[in-house]
């Protein structure tokens, strides 16, 4: 939607195709964390992309959640955006060592990072947290936002700058071997002289190079009836390897996501929520705050991610189709993303060219195997 908003703004009255509704997949289906940073420790990422090109990507998340914010204001796009940051909490010893370190690489390269000691938790939350939690890491370039509100009224200001968008209709070929862009669309051919697919978990169905580069993820949430407010800004915590998080909404929902460790066939384009996983993240937040009183849950759901061998995003040409450009694995940070990943798409139509936010990015970095 970012891509097709952007093209719409340049000038070129781009056609958006989309198979069932806009948000439809994990996009709607998110925390609505906006997150700095890349789905994998910044460390890791220096050691696949070097220092300079890590502090860059960084940057990058930093000034996405500011494009998200311009977005909304310029649009006026009521999508409960909320830039209050991030706090990460350190469970034991070991993580809280790591919690400092990290901080301190971040503030050499210039990120506002606070280390949180264990006394100044109440800051972030009301209510007393287990004893295994030492403290947090909290990351202020960070926020929240309803995603689904998010691209529906990003949908709604592409339209109005004169993109098309065409629902219910989905894309099963893309072909570029005749000098133009033909699709096969479930609603007939559709001709072009450039394209975008941003497809996410189902970019291997049009782009079957990606097949074995692009695995397919099904994260897990739920939703508590609303209560008073309990966390002051968006929270996450590694009670597994793949995470837990949650957030309080302005209504007072806290919705929370994690347990990946407990979904035996979460590599999956399946978004229905399963009673394992479910039980798991219902004993998230009991796990790390043992006097919090907790009402009924009133909502579940899925969302199918898409997951990257090194956790970094791909992007650039679409093989084989000239004029063709993708970019999808985000690993679970898509919201610290997605917007600047849309701009570089709509600049790399307008320009026939690789924009240089793309090139990290590339399949053929080593990392990727």
């Amino acid at each position: 939607m970012s891509a097709a908003y952007h093209l719409a703004v340049a000038g070129m009255r781009p056609v958006l195709v989309e198979a069932g509704v806009p948000a439809a997949g994990a996009s709607g289906r998110s925390a609505g964390m906006l997150v700095p940073g890349a789905a994998v420790p910044y460390p890791y990422v220096t050691s696949l992309l070097g220092h300079d090109a890590a502090r860059d990507l960084y940057q990058r998340t930093v000034e996405n959640v500011a494009l998200v914010r311009d977005l909304a204001d310029e649009e006026r796009i009521e999508c409960a955006l909320t830039l209050n940051g991030i706090l990460t909490l350190g469970i034991g010893d070991g993580q809280c060592a790591a919690g400092r370190v990290l901080a301190e690489v971040l503030a050499l390269d210039g990120f506002e990072v606070r280390v949180v000691e264990r006394d100044d938790l109440a800051e972030f939350v009301r209510t007393p947290t287990a004893d295994h939690v030492g403290g947090g890491l909290f990351q202020a370039d960070g926020g929240s936002v309803d995603p689904a509100r998010l691209v529906a009224g990003l949908a709604d200001a592409a339209r109005r700058h004169g993109a098309q968008l065409v629902t219910g209709t989905a894309v099963r070929l893309i072909d570029g071997r005749g000098g133009r862009i033909e699709l096969d669309t479930s609603a007939g051919p559709v001709s072009s002289a450039s394209a975008v697919v941003a497809l996410n978990a189902w970019t291997p169905a049009l782009i079957p190079e990606l097949l074995g580069l692009i695995t397919p993820a099904r994260a897990q949430m739920l939703a508590y009836e609303p209560v008073e407010p309990v966390f002051h800004v968006p929270t996450t915590a590694a009670l597994t390897e793949h995470g837990e998080y949650w957030r309080q909404t302005p209504g007072g929902e806290i919705r929370v996501g994690g347990r990946r460790d407990l979904d035996h066939d979460f590599a999956t384009r399946d978004q229905i929520p399963t009673e394992e996983v479910q039980r798991g993240v219902e004993q998230v937040l009991p796990a790390l705050f043992p006097q919090l009183r907790l009402p009924a849950v009133r909502a579940r759901w899925a969302g199918a991610m898409a997951m990257t061998p090194d956790g970094l995003p791909v992007a650039g040409r679409v093989p084989g189709v000239p004029g063709a450009w993708f970019a999808a694995g985000c690993n679970g940070h898509g919201l610290a993303l997605a917007a600047s990943l849309g701009r570089s798409l709509a600049e790399a139509v307008a320009t026939g060219r690789t924009p240089t936010e793309l090139e990290p990015f590339s399949v053929a970095r080593p990392s990727l195997g």
